[in-house]
């Protein structure tokens, strides 16, 4: 009864987790309990932790159309597409772009700092039926950051998010309809001896 003052409709929201030795999947169903139609966005937020973000390299992305939230945006008119031409993007300021399709290649974040590499798997379904899957990347920088409650001076720098879902888009989930977000992750190391001094 209470969320329907905030929200109109009959739904359920489950979040699904399953752990591994060397993994993390997660998924998120939207489920239509309602005999009307209801508009929705969703994203798996997902804050990734690193010793030094600066330092990683995130692959999987090239080639691949984006918009950045960042840019500004004259009233009225739809923001620039971009196609990402780099296969080894680099965090070194605030970023928040979305990427369309990230669902056909896994995006891969090497840490040297950790030894660690990070690989991610997304898919977006419409009951059975797999959809564009967008992926967001986001990190508040030093500015943001830094003026930022929930986060101290320097913690920016030890993360990244990379968000599996629906952020470009509106969809429409009918009576009785299930959408649902998978993530899976997997954790390994670069080097088994250790971090490697360059």
């Amino acid at each position: 009864k209470e969320t329907m003052k905030q929200w109109p409709f009959k739904f359920e929201l489950v979040h699904h987790i399953r752990f591994g030795p060397k993994e993390l999947e997660t998924s998120m169903n939207i489920i239509n309990r309602d005999s009307k139609p209801f508009d929705f966005q969703a994203l798996l937020h997902t804050y990734l932790k690193f010793k030094n973000i600066n330092q990683a390299t995130i692959e999987g992305l090239e080639g691949l159309r984006y918009v950045d939230k960042l840019e500004y945006v004259v009233p009225g008119e739809p923001r620039q597409v971009w196609v990402e031409k780099s296969n080894k993007l680099k965090v070194a300021s605030e970023v928040d772009n979305i990427y369309y399709n990230a669902e056909n290649a896994p995006i891969v974040i090497t840490s040297p700092a950790d030894n660690s590499k990070v690989e991610i798997h997304m898919a977006l379904c419409r009951g059975d039926e797999m959809t564009d899957c967008d992926a967001v990347m986001w990190n508040p920088g030093t500015g943001k950051g830094n003026r930022m409650a929930d986060f101290s001076m320097p913690e920016w720098q030890s993360m990244l998010c990379i968000e599996p879902g629906c952020a470009s888009r509106t969809e429409v989930c009918q009576p009785g309809e299930t959408w649902t977000v998978t993530q899976n992750i997997k954790f390994g190391r670069i080097s088994k001896y250790g971090v490697r001094n360059a």
